[in-house]
């Protein structure tokens, strides 16, 4: 109400009307105090909310945008589901780790944890005594002290694919074959020498299942009404292709743990079985925890070795300067070892930077709010979905300069910038130590070893949609760079002890 419209009310008697107005204008004003508002975003559309802006690829550049119309934290409507992304890493800071006691549980997931993981998946789990239990059973294998005595498996790995790489340019498959069988290796005591091998296969059918059930109309749907999923089978297609899904994931997680058992060497699944943060952890549950490990681990290094390649071919100026800090420290009379990696900050830089620069999870997971709570004026409900907006923090161009630029000196001048690729607070990735040194090794041998050129046209922008986003397809050449440095790698190849009874001898928690 105006000075004008309340002096007119006076004027004219009629205190009633008066008495109702004030009293709507202080209720009005109560509900619109900072703390019961919402944080700003666009304006949603009835029933849909803002579905209709958010299609594939283009949802990561339409939440910049709105990030930059409506600042660092900001509310979206998905059907009837209020969501909040969180574009600015001081937010994140402030929520996800300052406040992890409440930011760090997780949505409910009808398709992806009911029907397809039949909550058995560390990684969507709300926070509670299970999460915890499996979060101490993953660091018991993960922590950085002990992730240095994975290295032998490293080396070989690393070797093989600069081996391989000698006779093709085909750099995906071999990309996808060197995690996975570094974390079979360290699962499950066998290594996966072909990249044709039957568990990279279950591991590409099981994503397509994933893809293909959550994209499909019935799996979306049910993700904005949860309560669908308690319709009968004959009446919900997604549950008959989750359970189909579950079946092969849950035969090779069980075949693999079985392998690792009977493995003469330490593993992870035999290092699990004796271990006490395994002790209340059911027989099916540990499988899972261990296979978890073992497949989240390989799509994302594959990614980020492919995002180094798109930088490679994008950034040649840039790679050079890497390239010859590598043969100033190390020359060309032998591969660059872990033991090179502290004095070549600018090589380890590239990595940082092909981190941040497209980065692989561009929305960030998911995480959940257990309390109600209020953040700079704004009301976040409990139980409200909040995105970790990986694109939308390492775009902030008052973070980043020039952000879209592929830059590794900014990690280099200056060290604290802050990095979203492995998560916030309690829900950060416990494999970081693992896939850093894998990473920095086989850039380091890649560069060392390789002329990157590309072979086409090469879009830097174009990603594979989805909640992992690697590159899409692009074609790339691999050139020696030096006879002598071929025969290396060939003699490299030939002499690394191969068998992982014998090089894991000195592997694990005990070791370190």
């Amino acid at each position: 109400m105006t000075v004008l419209g309340l002096l007119s009310t006076i004027i004219s008697g009629n205190l009633g009307v008066l008495a109702i107005a004030v009293t709507l204008v202080f209720l009005l004003s109560w509900m619109l105090r900072p703390s019961a508002r919402l944080p700003p975003g666009p304006k949603p559309l009835p029933l849909i909310g803002n579905i209709h802006e958010l299609k594939g690829q283009n949802a990561v550049h339409t939440f910049q945008k709105w990030h930059k119309l409506y600042g660092p934290i900001i509310s979206v409507k998905l059907g009837p589901k209020t969501m909040i992304s969180v574009g600015s890493h001081q937010v994140a800071r402030d929520l996800f780790t300052q406040r992890s006691h409440i930011y760090s549980s997780r949505p409910r997931f009808p398709i992806m944890d009911e029907s397809l993981f039949r909550g058995l998946s560390t990684v969507l789990l709300p926070y509670g005594p299970r999460w915890r239990s499996h979060q101490r059973l993953q660091w018991h294998f993960l922590r950085a002290n002990v992730a240095q005595t994975y290295r032998p498996a490293q080396d070989v790995e690393s070797k093989q694919l600069l081996h391989e790489l000698l006779s093709t340019n085909d750099f995906k498959p071999l990309f996808l074959r060197l995690p996975y069988s570094l974390n079979s290796t360290l699962a499950y005591g066998k290594r996966i020498a072909t990249k044709d091998g039957n568990t990279i296969k279950v591991m590409a059918n099981v994503s397509k299942d994933v893809a293909a059930i959550t994209s499909s109309a019935g799996g979306s749907l049910v993700e904005m009404i949860p309560a669908l999923n308690m319709l009968p089978s004959w009446l919900a297609p997604w549950k008959k292709s989750g359970a189909r899904a579950f079946d092969r994931i849950n035969k090779l997680y069980e075949s693999n743990r079985a392998a690792g058992e009977a493995s003469p060497s330490w593993n992870w699944m035999k290092g699990a079985v004796g271990a006490k943060e395994a002790q209340d952890i059911p027989h099916e549950e540990l499988s899972h925890i261990i296979g978890f490990i073992f497949e989240v681990g390989g799509e994302v290094v594959c990614g980020v070795l492919e995002v180094f390649i798109l930088a490679a071919v994008t950034f040649p100026e840039v790679m050079e300067k890497a390239r010859q800090e590598i043969e100033t420290v190390v020359g060309t009379d032998r591969l660059p070892g872990f033991d090179d990696l502290p004095n070549l900050p600018y090589t380890c830089a590239v990595v940082t930077e092909s981190l941040r620069w497209r980065t692989i999870a561009p929305l960030g997971f998911p995480h959940m709010n257990t309390q109600d709570d209020e953040y700079n004026g704004y009301r976040i409900p409990k139980g409200t979905t909040i995105l970790p907006n990986h694109w939308a923090m390492d775009m902030d161009e008052e973070v980043f300069e020039c952000p879209s630029e592929f830059r590794p000196e900014r990690w280099l001048e200056n060290p604290d910038l802050p990095i979203a690729a492995y998560g916030f607070g309690r829900r950060s990735c416990a494999g970081r130590h693992v896939g850093q040194d894998t990473v920095r090794i086989v850039v380091a041998r890649l560069l060392w070893a390789f002329d990157i050129t590309p072979k086409g046209d090469v879009d830097p922008m174009e990603m594979v949609p989805g909640l992992l986003s690697p590159p899409k397809h692009f074609s790339v050449q691999f050139k020696i760079r030096t006879r002598g440095q071929e025969d290396i790698i060939e003699r490299e190849w030939a002499d690394v002890e191969k068998d992982p009874h014998v090089f894991m001898k000195t592997f694990g928690p005990s070791s370190s």
